[in-house]
C-alpha cells in the first residue's frame, strides 16, 4: 500500500463517518468533498502503484531520479 491509498482510506471513512438520514447542506457539501479527495487518492494510488511518474505534475528528470532511486535517496 502507498501513501496515497493511506489518504485515500482517511477521506472515504471521514465521508461516510458524516453520512446520515437528514443533513444539513453544508454537511453535505463535507462528505462530497471528503468522498472526492478520497476517490481522487485512490486514483492516484492506483496510478502511482503502475509507474509512480504519472502521479508527478511534472515528468521531469528530477522527479524521475526521486522515483527511481528512492531507496538510495
Amino acid at each position: 500500500m502507498n501513501e496515497y491509498v493511506g489518504d485515500a482510506m482517511y477521506h472515504l471513512k471521514r465521508a461516510a463517518g458524516v453520512l446520515a438520514e437528514r443533513m444539513a447542506s453544508a454537511e453535505v457539501q463535507d462528505a462530497v468533498v471528503q468522498f472526492a479527495f478520497g476517490v481522487e487518492k485512490m486514483f492516484k494510488g492506483i496510478v502511482a502503484h503502475v509507474n509512480p511518474l504519472f502521479v508527478y505534475e511534472a515528468a521531469g528528470f528530477d522527479n524521475a531520479l526521486g522515483v527511481l532511486y528512492r531507496d538510495r535517496l
